[in-house]
């Protein structure tokens, strides 16, 4: 910012030099050619004085469009100035609050780490706990297991006694419900075959009975076929005697 400022200032005064040389030579040929035109040197004097008042009122009038300039150029610069001014103070100012999240953030980190750090320590102490009660809870459970497997067994024993009188007790209760059994099935056997013999007995009287039935169930119709044909056979004569030789 400062080398613009000094260019934009020496560019101004180089400005404002060439602006001055070029006054006085402008001047300096009008007053030349005003002494060329003839005139008296009166005429001459008046219209070089006239001349030199208009080249005056010129310069003045650059003079002044360049005072403008340089202040509008100045305010422009001061302005410059100010918002360069505005840009660090918001540069630094942003800086500032990075560093200070970034050491909020290390802090935060480095109290997670330390948080974490314990966390495991306490872990390590916890798993330690946890297999020390283990192998105790092991060793207490293999003294119950082998308790419990010789009391097991001593049980098992005693139920394998105990299961022989059993099975041996039943075996001859079996023995002697398959002899009961037995005699019951052949005396059943025999019932069986008597009451299948009666049965056939009673079909075969039933069967008999059927047929005498139906037998004369036949006779009773061709009876009654009979004593029809008889009849149909008496009105049919009686109708052609009386008739006279009917159909």
């Amino acid at each position: 910012i400062k080398h613009e400022i000094a260019e934009k200032r020496r560019a101004a005064a180089a400005e404002r030099f060439h602006s001055v040389i070029e006054e006085r030579r402008r001047a300096a040929a009008g007053a030349t050619k005003a002494g060329t035109r003839g005139l008296s040197p009166r005429s001459a004097a008046i219209a070089e004085e006239e001349h030199a008042r208009k080249l005056a009122a010129q310069a003045e009038a650059k003079r002044e469009m360049a005072e403008r300039k340089r202040q509008q150029q100045a305010a422009q610069h001061e302005q410059q100035q100010h918002e360069a001014k505005q840009r660090a103070l918001r540069n630094e100012h942003r800086m500032r609050k990075n560093r200070e999240l970034l050491e909020q953030q290390q802090r935060e980190q480095e109290a997670a780490q330390a948080a974490r750090d314990e966390a495991a320590r306490q872990r390590r102490e916890a798993v330690e706990r946890d297999r020390a009660m283990r192998r105790e809870q092991q060793l207490e459970a293999s003294r119950r297991a082998a308790e419990l497997r010789n009391a097991a067994k001593e049980k098992a024993r005693q139920h394998e006694a105990k299961v022989r009188a059993d099975a041996e007790a039943r075996r001859m209760r079996a023995d002697e419900r398959l002899h009961a059994f037995s005699s019951f099935k052949h005396a059943q056997q025999q019932q069986n075959a008597s009451m299948e013999a009666a049965k056939r007995e009673h079909r075969l009287q039933a069967a008999r009975r059927a047929e005498e039935q139906r037998a004369q169930e036949r006779a009773r119709l061709m009876r009654r076929q009979h004593e029809t044909d008889e009849r149909v056979a008496d009105m049919r004569e009686r109708r052609g005697g009386g008739g006279g030789g009917g159909p």
